[in-house]
């Protein structure tokens, strides 16, 4: 027998083994010697859906939809909870998938699951060639660039707020002075044309926080995590 997901292409593949279908639309080589034949299952896409209309649906069915990312105790896995605590259900009850590495895109693009929480980065080229659609970014603005028009999850009603950021960390016990040179020299990273054109390359925003605000905004980001992760079941009170 052979078993699989909904629309996995089982009766594809037996199809093909058969000799019934001998087409194929791509190859992927994986090592010399070795290729994996594929049939691309196009799934058909809900011009209409928002973040809004997901939180709806939860709110008179916590079973009407599934989700997935690509950890658990990510900050993408926090924006996937806080979706299903704006709908009034528990979030430990939502249908969530975790999948890894390119696992996630290929549930996405075979229509396994209804929504994905991931990094706009990846998404794009698939949003691009019109087989994946985004419905809503978690940052507190609109992004530039070809994402200016996908609206905020706050545009749609939803408040939350949360953006993958990331950080240098020192060793402990740096004296004043070390922090200082540190400041001056990530101060002037952030302005070099080599840092703004790997933002623009990889659609990342700026939002530079020097020791002292990063420090401050690591406890506040530490406070809303551990309330989500309690929630969840992820962390003790």
């Amino acid at each position: 027998g052979v078993l699989g997901l909904n629309g996995a292409g089982k009766s594809s593949l037996l199809r093909i083994l058969a000799g019934v279908d001998k087409d194929f639309n791509g190859k992927t080589v994986i090592s010399p010697g070795h290729t994996v034949d594929f049939l691309e299952q196009e799934p058909q896409l809900d011009d209409t859906m928002t973040v809004r209309e997901i939180v709806e649906r939860l709110r008179s069915n916590p079973g009407a939809l599934s989700m997935a990312t690509n950890s658990t105790g990510s900050y993408l896995h926090i924006v996937c909870a806080q979706i299903a605590r704006a709908s009034g259900m528990d979030p430990r009850k939502m249908k969530l998938a975790i999948f890894q590495g390119g696992e996630l895109m290929t549930a996405a693009l075979g229509g396994h699951v209804d929504a994905i929480a991931t990094v706009t980065s990846n998404l794009l080229p698939h949003v691009q060639s019109g087989k994946l659609r985004l419905i809503g970014i978690s940052s507190g603005k609109r992004l530039g660039g070809v994402l200016a028009p996908v609206p905020t999850l706050k545009e749609q009603g939803i408040d939350i707020v949360i953006a993958n950021w990331q950080g240098a960390i020192g060793p402990p016990k740096l004296n004043a002075a070390q922090i200082t040179y540190w400041d001056g020299v990530f101060a002037r990273t952030v302005r070099s044309d080599e840092w703004r054109a790997d933002q623009e390359q990889n659609l990342w925003e700026s939002d530079y926080l020097n020791a002292a605000e990063f420090s401050r905004f690591l406890k506040a980001d530490y406070e809303q995590a551990k309330s989500i992760f309690v929630e969840l079941g992820l962390a003790k009170q």
